[in-house]
């Protein structure tokens, strides 16, 4: 995959700072699917599930989970009746207890490397009307996000100096500033990418990657601070086992909100459990194995309102057609429901698995939408489908399009949602091959008429490189 410049238009976290548009209020209709086998995992049915498994087919991810310990077991009843009792506070204190207990019980391994880094500054670099460059050269990977309310950030992987660059913009994407970056010691290509920021004194800016100096891909956190000029590099999985690909993403709990990660392995035997599902109470310092998945492959992650959480993901080649959607009540703690939806539309491949919640409340009925590229009949003619429900499952729309194009590709797609209190708005970005140019779209949709998507709103008009590391 070439890549000649680093583009504005290749993320769709930067759609986030437009104002809200205006849709139809047309009301759309909700029709279950039958193909769909919904499983609910609550604390004591960590293994059993409530739904019908109408085609025979499918496969759950979440493998046996660990016997709770005693000592888990009576934290997690204190948690409950804090929560019950409308405690939040002191519910997300017993939940940090907890988190220590599962760092006490399974410890992660951890990896002493050598790291260098650049903590100077450079001047923007110019404006170049209507797409902006960020930085020039040949880039394997990107991953960006933003502050709320404030500034935009961006990492990239140069493969010209093998260094990953870190670029703000304080004006919605005007000019770029370079202000930090890392290389491995020896120098190594560093991808895939991913970028998590913090807000307020819990300012970090998180840049997550697969370190291939680990006997089988160490997953590892470089977290710059942007105010002190400093980094610190931490291990969320090293060892043994091999990490292909993550997804990683943070809460929004404000200034003391978590870090969430899941690691897998696509190499081995689809039916293996050597999945991890992470998390980090302390901004990034330490981290918790919550439970082990199986058959993860492409994973999206995202973070709805309060406590409520969402991965997505293809389980395989074994299992052409199906996707996978996991949503948790409670910050991915295993004690907690958890929501489970194995959606099978064909026999036809599924690719780039995506899923995000309207931010609004209350959390559990809030709008979810689940994007995915499709591949037509396994023609090779891509078209990007999509279903919508609550965030509790009750109930899958129909498939439906987004971009099907007869003529041209549409995929690398990815779905964000304003994470703002009652904010109702989705943004969703693709790339279509068109008639002159690769083209990045951008669409958006309101959670109380999920169906009516916008017109297309292409973003670049120069050519966009993408692949699998470099997406919208």
């Amino acid at each position: 995959m070439k890549f000649t410049d680093l583009l504005l238009a290749l993320s769709c976290a930067f759609t986030l700072a437009a104002d809200n548009p205006a849709v139809s209020s047309a009301t759309a209709n909700r029709k279950s699917v039958v193909v769909d086998d919904v499983r609910v995992f609550t604390a004591t049915r960590h293994n059993s599930w409530q739904g019908k498994l109408t085609d025979g087919l499918g496969v759950s991810v979440l493998v046996p989970d660990r016997v709770p310990s005693p000592r888990i077991a009576a934290l997690v009843t204190k948690r409950n009746a804090a929560a019950a009792a409308g405690d939040r506070a002191l519910a997300l204190d017993i939940e940090c207890r907890i988190q220590a207990v599962y760092q006490e019980q399974h410890p992660l391994e951890s990896a002493s490397r050598r790291f260098e880094v650049w903590a100077g500054r450079e001047a923007s670099p110019t404006s170049v009307d209507p797409d902006v460059v960020i930085d020039t050269g040949r880039f394997l990977a990107t991953a960006a996000d933003y502050e709320l309310g404030g500034p935009m950030w961006a990492v990239a992987f140069s493969q010209q100096d093998t260094v990953s660059w870190i670029y703000y913009s304080l004006d919605h994407g005007e000019t770029w500033t370079k202000d930090g970056g890392f290389w491995t010691n020896p120098r190594q290509q560093l991808t895939p990418l991913g970028c998590v920021v913090g807000e307020v004194d819990s300012l970090f800016v998180y840049c997550f990657f697969i370190d291939p100096r680990g006997p089988g891909g160490d997953l590892t956190l470089a977290r710059w601070d942007p105010r002190a000029r400093t980094m610190q590099f931490s291990d969320l999985l090293a060892g043994p086992d091999t990490v292909t690909d993550f997804a990683v993403c943070r809460d929004y709990q404000g200034r003391n909100y978590w870090l969430y990660a899941v690691a897998a392995n696509e190499l081995g035997p689809a039916n293996a459990v050597n999945d991890h599902l992470l998390r980090s109470t302390d901004y990034g310092l330490t981290w918790a194995q919550l439970r082990p998945l199986g058959y993860i492959r492409n994973p999206h992650m995202s973070a709805g309102s309060g406590s409520w959480m969402f991965l997505s993901f293809e389980i395989g080649p074994e299992y052409p057609g199906y996707y996978n959607v996991l949503a948790s009540s409670w910050f991915w703690s295993p004690d907690s429901t958890w929501w489970e939806s194995i959606c099978n539309p064909d026999t036809f491949e599924v690719h780039d698995v995506v899923v995000a919640p309207a931010f609004t409340e209350p959390a559990d009925s809030a709008t979810l939408w689940v994007l995915y590229a499709y591949n037509r009949e396994n023609s090779g003619d891509w078209n990007i489908k999509y279903r919508w429900t609550t965030a509790s499952f009750t109930g899958w729309s129909d498939t439906l399009v987004l971009a099907g194009h007869p003529d041209y590709d549409e995929y690398f797609l990815d779905i964000r949602n304003y994470t703002f209190a009652g904010n109702a708005w989705m943004n969703a970005c693709y790339i279509t091959e068109g008639p002159s140019f690769r083209a990045v779209q951008r669409r958006h949709a309101h959670a109380a008429t999920p169906t009516q998507w916008s017109d297309p709103l292409t973003i670049n008009v120069t050519s966009a490189g993408t692949g699998s590391d470099v997406k919208p």
